[in-house]
């Protein structure tokens, strides 16, 4: 068996800098040559443990930011101006991506893509959001969509 460091992602095996252990056959016949891993030494071993720990520390404070960002989230409403016409109707649906702007603009929490998931937003009013967070669950709140409202005169 021999220790590998990770030069790239192995599907299967691991993540890019990450040392693990393989069969001898499989890192000098498939890893190495394909540039996908070199022979680990100490210095690596060391260097990937102080990797790991900087990303326990990352991972610890991520969690941190994350629960402060879903306590000032609860129970909070969202509103967000878009051009509609007089029925009610939106020119264009709300996306995930303007919700996710409009979060960080009013509450300053910064939400992962794909994240968000509700109905098509395609009319003014109020819309329910669910607000997923990986390994927190999630949550719910409300959207509202108000007009924005273009006064042309037209002088003939």
């Amino acid at each position: 068996m021999l220790k590998i460091l990770l030069i790239q992602k192995v599907e299967g095996l691991g993540k890019k800098g990450e040392i693990v252990q393989v069969k001898s056959g499989y890192a000098q016949n498939y890893l190495i040559p394909m540039k996908l891993g070199s022979i680990a030494s100490q210095s690596d071993s060391k260097k990937n443990e102080e990797a790991l720990e900087t990303r326990k520390r990352e991972l610890d404070v991520n969690t941190l930011k994350l629960d402060d960002s879903i306590k000032r989230l609860a129970k909070k409403r969202m509103s967000l101006h878009c051009k509609a016409n007089e029925a009610g109707t939106l020119y264009a649906a709300v996306t995930q991506e303007q919700i996710r702007d409009a979060l960080y603009e009013t509450y300053g929490v910064k939400v992962p893509e794909g994240s968000i998931q509700s109905d098509a937003i395609k009319s003014v009013g109020l819309h329910p959001l669910r607000i997923i967070f990986k390994n927190k669950g999630e949550f719910r709140m409300k959207v509202r969509i108000f007009p924005l409202t273009t006064n042309v005169s037209r002088d003939k």
